[in-house]
């Protein structure tokens, strides 16, 4: 089984608040590195660590799974 593994911290949540729109912070190259490599081998199963798992319903923010799900449609 290929996977590949995400760490956290990709998104700045104090910006994403005061922005009301998803930040993303130096970090932000693993999520979207993640993504590009769902591409290359699509039968891989990606884990994500850390971050939440459903939306914040205070705040609106994304969860990381969210996040990855999203960005594996854009241009798929």
């Amino acid at each position: 089984m290929t996977c590949i593994v995400v760490l956290g911290g990709a998104v700045d949540t104090h910006v994403s608040v005061d922005r009301q729109t998803l930040a993303m912070n130096e970090a932000g190259e693993r999520l979207t590195e993640a993504v590009d490599l769902s591409r290359r081998y699509p039968g891989a199963r990606m884990f994500l660590s850390g971050g939440a798992n459903r939306r914040n319903p205070a705040t609106g923010h994304f969860s990381m799974r969210e996040l990855a799900q999203y960005l594996t449609q854009i241009n798929s």
